[in-house]
């Protein structure tokens, strides 16, 4: 019986913890988070971890008489 007790109370202890840590740590989560985002993504609920990744046309690429399909991609991708 006194095993039980004492499994319970370390389980509570820990759980005290994590909620703990998650308060701690969150504020640190989102700032870094916002610090990658714009305004208007700010804003809203969505947008990830990084943002909105916007598809973004290549000018060189389409003077280089390539198709649009060709040209566009992720602003991160190479």
């Amino acid at each position: 019986m006194k095993q039980r007790t004492n499994l319970r109370s370390e389980a509570g202890k820990h759980i005290i913890l994590i909620i703990g840590a998650l308060v701690v740590i969150l504020p640190f989560y989102l700032m870094l988070s916002f610090s990658f985002k714009s305004p208007a993504e700010i804003q809203s609920i969505s947008g990830g971890f990084f943002g909105a990744q916007e598809m973004m046309t290549d000018r060189k690429c389409l003077k280089a008489e390539r198709s649009e399909e060709e040209c566009t991609m992720l602003p991160n991708s190479i």
